[in-house]
Parts: C-alpha cells; sequence; structure tokens
C-alpha cells in the first residue's frame, strides 16, 4: 500500500504545486496586509486578491478572472488603503500590461490597460504620499530590453 501512495505522491505534489504561486504581499501604514495570489484553472491563469487586517483576520477577497491569462507582477497598498496590482493579460498572442485597483473596502475601482506592439512587463509598483502610482518595469524591443517607468495618478489616470 506505502508504495503505491509513494509512487502516486510526486505526480499529485507536481500536479497542484503550478495551481498557487507567486504570491505577492503588500502591507500599509495601519498594518493591514494585502496579497495577490496567481492561479491557475487547468486552463488558464487568474488572479486572487486579498485584505488581512492586522490581526490576521480577513477583510475581504476579490477574484479578477477575465476567462484569459492573466497574471499579477507586483502590488501597492496607497494611502486611503487600496490596492494596485500590476499585471500580465495574455489572449492568443496579443499581450497587455494591464493595471487595476480595488479600494480600502474592497470594492472594484478602475482597470487600465495599456496595449502596446512591445511586451511591457512591470516589475514593481510603488506609492507616493498624494497615491500617485509608479510602475517600474522591462520592455521587450527585439533582442533588446529597455527599463521603462510609468506614473499614474491616484484615479488611474497616465
Amino acid at each position: 500500500m506505502f508504495v503505491r501512495f509513494a509512487a502516486f505522491l510526486p505526480a499529485f505534489i507536481a500536479a497542484e504545486l503550478p495551481a498557487q504561486d507567486s504570491q505577492l504581499s503588500s502591507t500599509d501604514q495601519t498594518g493591514n496586509f494585502y496579497s495577490a495570489l496567481n492561479l491557475y484553472t487547468g486552463t488558464h491563469e487568474y488572479i486572487q486578491i486579498r485584505k488581512l487586517d492586522s490581526g490576521g483576520g480577513a477583510l475581504w477577497t476579490q477574484v479578477r478572472d477575465p476567462g484569459v491569462d492573466q497574471r499579477a507582477a507586483a502590488i501597492a497598498s496607497d494611502p486611503a488603503g487600496g490596492i494596485l496590482v500590476a499585471s500580465l493579460m495574455k489572449e492568443r498572442n496579443r499581450r497587455a500590461m494591464v493595471l487595476f485597483h480595488y479600494t480600502a473596502d474592497g470594492r472594484y475601482d478602475w482597470q487600465r490597460v495599456f496595449p502596446d506592439t512591445i511586451d511591457n512587463i512591470p516589475t514593481m509598483v510603488v506609492t507616493d504620499r498624494d497615491g500617485s502610482y509608479f510602475i517600474g518595469g522591462n520592455a521587450r524591443k527585439g533582442p533588446r530590453t529597455v527599463a521603462r517607468l510609468w506614473k499614474y495618478d491616484a484615479g488611474g489616470n497616465f
């Protein structure tokens, strides 16, 4: 019995590991904890966003599943208690950097899609005290990679 179970176990673990990986996290000035977890349905990736209070109690959980591959790359909390997620979305051969924001109470607020002829890959997000977002990343132009910096105000305006 143990031999059969031991042979089954690596296959089971290998199948489960890709389903939950790349958890990103951020905290705010009051000690709340935010996380974005990339998940896999078996056909595409989607994102789960969660906010916990300073004691670890869940305040809200949201799922972002547009039905195509979308993967969180960076997150940051803002001074108002909301969270910005910088992600990559892929549908067939089209790719885009997508930013989306949730308010402090977990309400979906806005989304900005940054389509381009080159692959924009966000690697970090920070906010300033005014609530503006700075997204750093890379862009692939043929064989070269160049650094990019984007700035959005608190309302998501470029």
